[in-house]
C-alpha cells in the first residue's frame, strides 16, 4: 500500500505540473467554487460530484505540496481566488478542481486553458498546447518507464462528447493508468486527467459517468 500511495503521489505532482505554464492572452473568464461534493461549471455547463469517500483538494494543499509557485497557479474552488471576470494571463494554469480518493490512489483534475485561434481538431489542440508529452516525460523521469497509448475514445461528461486518450505505466509491479479527456469550448479547451494506481478506478468512472448537464 506504501509504493501504490507513492506511485500515486507522484502521479498527482506529474498531473498537475505538467499543465503549467499553459496560457495565452488575457481575456475574462468566468468558473466556479465548490459546495460540499458538489462542483458546477456553469462555463462548460456540467455539475460535478465526488464519489463517496473522495475530497476536493484545497488551494493551500495544491499550492503548498505540488506546485510551489503561487503567482502562476490560479485555484478556483474554495474562494480563495473569484471566480469571477478573471483574467487568464501567460503561464497560468485555471483549474475548476482537483479531487481525490481517501486512500490516495485514484485522483482527476479538471482543468481549462485559452488556445485562442489553434486550427484542427482536438488532437492538433492537445498537441499545440504541449503538456501531453510533459506529462509523458514527467513519467518517464520520475518513473524511469515510458507510458504506453492504450486507446483512443470518447467518453460523454454531463452530456458533452469529450475525446479521450488512455494511457497505462507499470512500475515496481504496480499499474498505473491515466487518461486525457478534452473538448474545445470556444477559445478554450477543457482538459479532465485522472489517475488511477493498482486498477482502482472506480471512482473516476463514477465521477465522469455520474456528472449532469447543468439545467438553466
Amino acid at each position: 500500500m506504501r509504493m501504490k500511495k507513492k506511485i500515486s503521489m507522484i502521479a498527482m505532482l506529474i498531473l498537475l505540473v505538467s499543465m503549467t505554464g499553459c496560457g495565452s492572452e488575457k481575456k475574462e473568464f468566468t468558473l466556479n467554487t465548490y459546495e460540499d461534493n458538489l462542483y458546477k461549471d456553469t462555463y462548460m455547463g456540467i455539475q460535478y460530484e465526488l464519489p463517496e469517500g473522495w475530497t476536493f483538494l484545497d488551494d493551500a494543499t495544491i499550492l503548498s505540496t505540488y506546485m510551489g509557485d503561487a503567482d502562476k497557479q490560479a485555484g478556483l474552488r474554495d474562494g480563495s481566488i473569484t471566480g469571477k471576470d478573471i483574467e487568464v494571463s501567460d503561464e497560468t494554469l485555471y483549474y475548476a478542481f482537483a479531487a481525490q480518493a481517501q486512500d490516495g490512489t485514484s485522483s482527476a483534475v479538471v482543468a481549462y486553458v485559452k488556445i485562442g485561434e489553434v486550427e484542427g481538431d482536438i488532437e492538433s489542440v492537445l498537441n499545440s498546447i504541449g503538456f501531453e508529452q510533459e506529462l509523458k516525460d514527467g513519467f518517464k523521469s520520475a518513473l524511469g518507464v515510458e507510458p504506453t497509448l492504450d486507446s483512443t475514445d470518447t467518453i460523454m461528461i454531463g452530456g458533452k462528447s469529450f475525446y479521450r486518450k488512455n494511457y497505462s505505466i507499470t512500475a515496481n509491479s504496480i499499474t498505473l493508468k491515466f487518461s486525457i479527456c478534452a473538448i474545445r469550448e470556444n477559445d478554450m479547451v477543457c482538459v479532465i486527467e485522472t489517475f488511477s494506481v493498482g486498477g482502482n478506478s472506480g471512482g473516476i468512472d463514477d465521477l465522469l459517468n455520474n456528472a449532469l448537464p447543468i439545467e438553466e
